[in-house]
């Protein structure tokens, strides 16, 4: 690429601005003026606390798009040593499940942009936001019971503490 390419390539680049951290907490207030009295601040976040199950998070990005998060644990007694296998089935773009080979507890996260305050409270009230990490919820257990039954590597089980045998 000669000198002129990478000037021309360079000023077509779209340069998208970048708040400050400051900009950004300002950002976050008036998201939680407009959401309500569910709504509070905390650090780099606003924390809906609504009294459902599935939790609801706030975060600003650096170039102004807000970032939500849904979420929620739930339980799985059935672990699976390739439950990253059952997962990648069933999610899709912005959703994640994560957990442990030995089962128990698991966490589903399903993360979704909006370009301004109003479109945010909009997406968060949005009851198919909430359903989508609930559905996720009921369909791994499913998933990893799909798997076909193979033991945990001895790497992955807990160590036995030399002390209490």
């Amino acid at each position: 690429m000669t000198a002129e390419e990478q000037t021309e390539t360079t000023a077509t680049e779209e340069v998208k601005p970048t708040l400050s951290q400051a900009a950004r907490r300002e950002k976050l207030s008036e998201l939680a003026q407009a959401i309500g009295a569910t709504a509070s601040v905390e650090g780099d976040k606003v924390i809906v606390e609504s009294g459902e199950m599935v939790a609801l998070y706030y975060y600003i990005q650096p170039d102004g798009t807000i970032q939500m998060i849904r979420w929620m644990t739930a339980n799985n007694p059935n672990g699976h040593p390739r439950w990253r296998e059952a997962a990648e089935v069933i999610v899709q773009p912005g959703e994640s499940i994560h957990t442990s080979a030995l089962g128990g507890g698991f966490l589903i996260e399903v993360e979704r942009f909006a370009p301004s305050i109003d479109a945010a409270v909009d997406l968060g009230k949005d009851a198919a936001f909430a359903e989508r990490v609930q559905q996720l919820a009921a369909e791994f257990p499913e998933a990893v019971a799909l798997l076909e039954p193979e033991d945990v590597p001895d790497y992955l089980l807990p160590q036995e503490n030399p002390a209490e045998s």
